[in-house]
């Protein structure tokens, strides 16, 4: 019988050496089950504070830049606006050039404008794969651009009402699709990870002597990712960006395995629930 549930797992995986030989005797299967409880526990986490911190500056952010937006009408491929030539809109809180429109016959070039977007009578402007500098908005390095010609639009007319609420409406489901999308790989990027860990646990079974099977190393590898996964969520949240963080996250996996490989080679009567399936 279980002496610790998954709860308790969740904080007796940093320490307790009697929970992982509780898991490696008495839990049955591979434990995918309590990984996908871990998971879905940790990127709740992280898509709740994207739905509560994220989305509030996000909304904020596109509603400065909805109130600059001029009255844009296109006709027959080409693009008008109700503001004198050119007008840039701006960031705000930073001052970075976002959109540059410029109507004239003859445009400037986008790495001229200083922004992310120029918008011209024909042609809407992107810049790709290069940051930008306050002031300046170049770092040194080639403007990569993409063109989006406007010659195939016969008739459109910018509804600013719409765009809000169309923008509002999707970031306040941002975390739902967050958890959505993040949930399935993540799971299966973990199941992936106890495979490969285990196979490690094997190399620490010869090691220290102990008759572990390889279904019981799945398991306990899936234990040894509880505070792995609980700490990243937290550097996740913070904002953190440790150095080496994804290294020291697998030295970490391997050592809380190492760990209870250990714990388990110092009970004599630990046998392996050889065979056992999922």
């Amino acid at each position: 019988m279980k002496q610790y549930s998954g709860w308790q797992a969740l904080f007796l995986s940093f320490w307790s050496a009697d929970l992982y030989r509780d898991v490696a005797k008495q839990w049955q299967g591979v434990g995918y089950l309590y990984l996908l409880a871990v998971v879905s526990l940790t990127v709740l986490f992280v898509s709740a504070q994207i739905q509560v911190v994220g989305v509030p500056k996000a909304q904020e952010l596109v509603d400065s830049i909805i109130n600059q937006l001029p009255s844009i009408k296109i006709e027959k491929g080409k693009l008008s606006i109700d503001k004198a030539s050119p007008y840039v809109i701006r960031d705000p809180k930073s001052g970075i050039t976002l959109i540059t429109f410029d109507m004239s016959d003859k445009p400037m070039s986008l790495a001229e404008s200083k922004g992310m977007v120029l918008v011209t009578t024909k042609s809407v402007i992107a810049r790709k794969h290069t940051s930008l500098r306050k002031d300046t908005g170049a770092d040194g390095r080639s403007v990569v651009e993409e063109v989006y010609p406007l010659d195939a639009v016969d008739s459109f007319t910018l509804d600013k009402a719409l765009v809000e609420t169309t923008i509002h409406t999707f970031l306040n489901w941002v975390g739902v699709l967050v958890f959505a999308v993040w949930l399935p790989f993540g799971f299966l990027f973990c199941v992936v990870q106890t495979l490969i860990y285990a196979l490690f646990g094997k190399v620490f079974t010869s090691m220290m002597s102990v008759d572990l099977g390889y279904p019981t190393l799945i398991r306990l590898a899936a234990i040894a990712l509880t505070p792995v996964l609980l700490l990243d969520s937290v550097v996740k949240v913070s904002g953190a960006d440790p150095p080496f963080w994804t290294l020291c996250c697998i030295v970490l996996a391997l050592g809380y395995l190492w760990f209870a490989v250990y714990a388990n080679s110092q009970d004599k009567s630990t046998t392996s629930p050889l065979g056992t399936t999922p």
